[in-house]
């Protein structure tokens, strides 16, 4: 039996990915950086919102949001990447290897998010 093999290419990696589908689901979250806290939540405006501890300079703020989303979804940190809004509040993140279904429920699971529809 021959095992195709998906590849998924990001910045700055190749990822081979023979055991799952090759999926990609997009998060639009809205990020607050050098906060008093590491939190994930909902938002009014924004279907998602996330408060890091790290400082907006160097990209230490994204890597701290790809880290919190990479726990709290349980996958490795080179599944995600920001695809847009790197430099902004409003950032769009890329999450390979999982549908939305699948996201939504490991983020309500996480953090006691009770409306599925609303929260991604």
């Amino acid at each position: 039996m021959r095992i195709l093999l998906r590849i998924l290419a990001c910045k700055d990696f190749i990822v081979f990915l023979p055991w799952r589908r090759f999926v990609v689901c997009y998060l639009t979250i809205s990020v607050t950086a050098q906060s008093k806290r590491t939190a994930i939540g909902p938002s009014g405006m924004c279907p998602l919102r996330l408060w890091v501890r790290s400082p907006a300079r160097g990209g230490r703020a994204n890597d701290e949001v790809l880290l919190v989303l990479s726990k709290r979804l349980k996958l490795p940190r080179k599944f995600l990447s920001i695809v847009q809004g790197e430099s902004a509040k409003l950032k769009r993140i890329a999450v390979s290897g999982m549908d939305e279904e699948e996201v939504k429920a490991r983020l309500a699971e996480a953090d006691g998010l009770c409306d599925h529809g609303k929260n991604i």
